[in-house]
């Protein structure tokens, strides 16, 4: 049976604990039912007004077993991975009262015989109090080199180790991104308080697109500037092999920047050349909602750095206007597709990466020289001059 199309909280809660027979889908709804306005004490006080109603009204006992079990599994999932976001008194009083009824439900199972549930429940609230917060630590890069120059990096390192490295550091930027911090839209207002961490990732991205922008421009021999070219083509190549689909398409859009498209350089670049930059510029296309990307995406496993504009886009598209209808039901059908967007970013966000971190190398990527759209203008003409 499929969910309802729109609804009150107890519709679609009656559907994912008593039609559902999917665990999965537990995840997918706990991942995004704040983002409809339902707080984490909604939440529990509907489960437990459902629970004490049907307790009541239904004869048949071994029907209420499995329905109860179903409400442990559903518990446990959320206490083991959303301890620190809704239940830590830390949190502040909401959170404390919704420990406090979660505590209530753990007692109340008891008193109605359903021990085993109550016992799993209060042990994997004691794993769950007792485990560390999520990571949440930056990468911290000192100060070296701020007047490198990519072309003193080609003859040291491969475009796969600087592709790694790159990876490296945008998996440290991903992890650290909530699913609270994207679906605030905190970065479509650049509220820094809300979003911080989306926010240095977008710069990241900028700061990369310009970077290959510079480097290409502030080359000064045709050679050297042609190889640069190229070099950055390998990086791109490799990125897609490594399946970090955010960095390749800053230094896509670094290839394509204005200034460096009128260098001669690029207009005469060979077709061997042309080719490969063509061949990413389809993969990372935005014809058919960005169809070629999203069908790679699907089919790529292991550590995938997704683009996270289009995270971002798809989420603004469901919470620009929040999911409900004009009689103050949920649009189920909207939070659905917020359910499909939050467990895929979560399985990207919460990977892990076996790269071996460069400390040199990570440190040239992590600061990267770049000059103005100002200063490559003067540039890019000053070259089409000489």
């Amino acid at each position: 049976m499929l969910p309802p199309e729109e609804g009150t909280l107890e519709h679609i809660l009656n559907w994912i604990l008593y039609v559902n027979d999917d665990c999965s889908k537990y995840m997918d709804f706990l991942l995004c039912y704040k983002y409809i306005d339902i707080s984490a004490l909604d939440l529990l006080g509907q489960i437990y007004e459902m629970y004490q109603s049907r307790m009541l009204s239904s004869p048949n006992l071994e029907a209420l077993h499995s329905e109860n079990w179903k409400i442990g599994v559903f518990l446990q999932k959320w206490i083991l991975i959303f301890y620190y976001r809704d239940f830590c008194p830390k949190n502040g009083p909401e959170s404390k009262r919704a420990l406090h009824l979660l505590k209530a439900i753990l007692r109340t199972f008891c008193k109605d015989g359903n021990l085993k549930e109550a016992e799993e429940l209060q042990d994997t609230l004691s794993i769950a109090k007792n485990s560390p917060p999520p990571n949440t630590s930056a990468l911290v890069i000192t100060t070296i080199y701020s007047k490198s120059k990519a072309v003193d990096l080609i003859p040291y390192y491969t475009p796969v180790q600087v592709a790694t490295q790159l990876t490296i550091i945008d998996f440290n930027m991903l992890r650290n991104i909530s699913e609270d911090e994207l679906c605030s839209l905190g970065w479509d207002k650049k509220d820094e308080s809300k979003s911080p961490n989306v926010n240095s990732m977008v710069d990241r991205w900028n700061k990369v697109a310009m970077w290959v922008a510079t480097e290409i421009i502030t080359t000064v021999e045709k050679h050297d500037k042609r190889k640069t070219i190229k070099w950055f083509l390998s990086v791109a190549e490799k990125l897609t092999d490594l399946k970090n689909f955010h960095t390749l398409l800053a230094i896509i859009a670094g290839l394509n920047n204005v200034f460096v498209n009128r260098l001669l350089e690029m207009k005469t670049l060979g077709n061997k050349s042309r080719q490969r930059k063509n061949h990413l510029e389809i993969l990372m296309n935005t014809d058919n909602n960005w169809g070629n990307y999203r069908e790679r995406l699907k089919k790529s496993d292991g550590l995938v750095i997704p683009y996270l504009g289009l995270f971002m886009k798809d989420i603004f598209i469901v919470l620009e206007d929040r999911p409900k209808t004009h009689n103050g039901y949920f649009n189920f059908v909207k939070l659905r597709i917020l359910q499909q967007v939050l467990s895929q970013f979560f399985r990207y966000r919460t990977q892990v990466c076996s790269f071996d971190a460069d400390p040199i190398l990570i440190e040239y990527l992590s600061l990267l020289y770049i000059k103005t759209d100002k200063e490559l203008d003067e540039l890019s003409q000053n070259n089409q001059k000489n």
